[in-house]
């Protein structure tokens, strides 16, 4: 309900903000010349002004007497960012990727559609076209159709179905988890991707095609989950779904 998912929110934005600040710690390690675009989409609901707080607006407290965080001088007040803006308190663990400059905020944006639908306004965000409900394909797979890389699989959504901002023509991924796909064990699986072979690989047509990629894209990710995962740059994630799952797109 919405008022368990209001309750709990501004849990979720803590783990996301620890989760997301081992994930960057991770990724400054990563080789130079390998470019990674990670996009945590929160469906849901936040109160931007109370998670990122302009305690130096002197309309800000007035006009929210009730529910404004105090400000940074103040008990449970919000940590400073730069003297007009802070953080609501809950979300220190995001204030060391603030320091370092690895953390940037973008305050009072959204959408120039004036939509009052909630679904409109979440799907809206995925496809980049806002007030287009008819678009076929989302941004970021619209980006990957108009750019080219060495990998034969180079979107992966952590997540039991294709989102629709992964949505088109350009090949993408998506599982709960990335690293225990299984086709059976032992003999079973090898049997189950023999059968699967035979019957489809070869035909020469788009299923054929299709499940010869789901065939060795299966491949990449039962070896990545057998050789298992050390994080790199002291980097720990938490044993969380957001947690797992920034570590599985890190592997």
């Amino acid at each position: 309900t919405r008022r368990r998912f209001l309750r709990h929110g501004m849990a979720g934005m803590v783990a996301t903000g620890l989760g997301t600040r081992l994930f960057l710690r991770e990724a400054a390690a990563a080789p130079t010349g390998k470019r990674l675009l990670v996009c945590l989409f929160q469906r849901g609901a936040v109160d931007g002004l109370n998670m990122v707080v302009p305690f130096g607006d002197p309309n800000y407290s007035s006009t929210r007497p009730d529910i404004a965080i105090g400000a940074p001088s103040q008990a449970d007040g919000a940590l400073n960012l730069d003297g007009f803006f802070g953080l609501h308190p809950a979300m220190e663990s995001l204030m060391p990727a603030w320091s370092d400059r690895s953390l940037a905020i973008i305050h009072a944006c959204g959408s120039p559609d004036p939509t009052r639908s909630h679904f409109d306004a979440q799907d809206y965000m995925e496809t980049g076209t806002p007030g287009v409900k008819g678009s076929p394909d989302g941004w970021l797979n619209r980006h990957l159709q108009s750019t080219s890389g060495d990998a034969d699989l180079r979107g992966i959504a952590v997540t039991n179905t294709t989102p629709r901002i992964l949505a088109g023509e350009a090949a993408s991924y998506a599982a709960s988890t990335l690293t225990s796909l299984d086709l059976g064990r032992g003999t079973d699986g090898t049997l189950v991707r023999q059968a699967i072979d035979e019957m489809y690989v070869g035909r020469g047509d788009l299923l054929g095609t299709t499940v010869g990629e789901t065939l060795a894209n299966y491949e990449v990710f039962t070896e990545l989950g057998a050789q298992g995962y050390a994080p790199q740059n002291g980097a720990a994630y938490p044993n969380s779904s957001l947690g797992r799952s920034l570590q599985e797109i890190a592997q």
